[in-house]
């Protein structure tokens, strides 16, 4: 949430509070803006959100007793290209493979950046990966190796 104070009557603040002792405040929602309205003193909190909805789940393949899942987020951080083979019976995890890489813009906000995987086939030894921008990609899966279909 980004925080911006404002000194209506410019009163020298400290540490983002005014010196002088509060009596009184306000608080007025408007959208996603919130407006605390202390004597002399406004402070604005605008609620930044993600401009785009989560990622839709991708449904695992299992194959001669791997699963193969896409998660969209590995330790709370988006995986965006990320495939994992976990051992169909225990859960544990084989292996772990970024299938595709995305440069970010630093001049854009990251969340509209990512480009997560939509679906996952499997082609004979093959493992077929579609993403969000229909790009179409295969793995080996003896030797793990990517090819861009």
């Amino acid at each position: 949430m980004y925080v911006e104070f404002v000194d209506l009557l410019g009163l020298a603040t400290r540490h983002g509070r005014p010196q002088s002792t509060m009596t009184s405040w306000r608080i007025i929602r408007c959208g996603a803006a919130i407006l605390l309205l202390l004597p002399n003193v406004c402070v604005i909190a605008i609620e930044q959100k993600a401009k785009r909805s989560a990622p839709q789940p991708v449904p695992p393949v299992v194959h001669k007793g791997v699963k193969y899942t896409a998660p969209h987020f590995v330790d709370g951080e988006p995986a965006a290209g990320v495939v994992e083979a976990l051992d169909a019976e225990t859960g544990k995890t084989v292996w772990r493979l970024k299938v595709y890489e995305i440069k970010p813009d630093p001049n854009l906000e990251r969340d509209v950046q990512d480009v997560f995987i939509t679906s996952l086939t499997i082609d004979g030894n093959k493992l077929l990966v579609v993403n969000e921008r229909h790009d179409r990609y295969s793995v080996d899966l003896k030797t793990r190796a990517v090819s861009k279909r």
